[in-house]
């Protein structure tokens, strides 16, 4: 069964690395690279699959804000 989810990755410039989270899971991961985010974050998802069969899955929606700089 394949499993897909919606993931947020922002880079942590602070930090020096990249991070992830899945809304629908409420979980998120971290890695120096994007690929090792990914790995890290489908390794996160199993753990959290096996501990719970019935991972819960929440609701969420995904929009975007727009607006004229400066008001109006």
């Amino acid at each position: 069964m394949l499993n897909k989810y919606f993931v947020l990755i922002e880079k942590d410039f602070g930090e020096n690395n990249v991070v992830a989270y899945v809304p629908e899971l409420r979980l998120s991961a971290v890695g120096d690279t994007e690929e090792e985010l990914m790995e890290n974050l489908k390794d996160t998802i199993k753990m959290a699959e096996e501990a719970n069969e019935d991972l819960p899955k929440f609701e969420f929606s995904v929009s975007t804000v727009a607006f004229m700089k400066g008001g109006v």
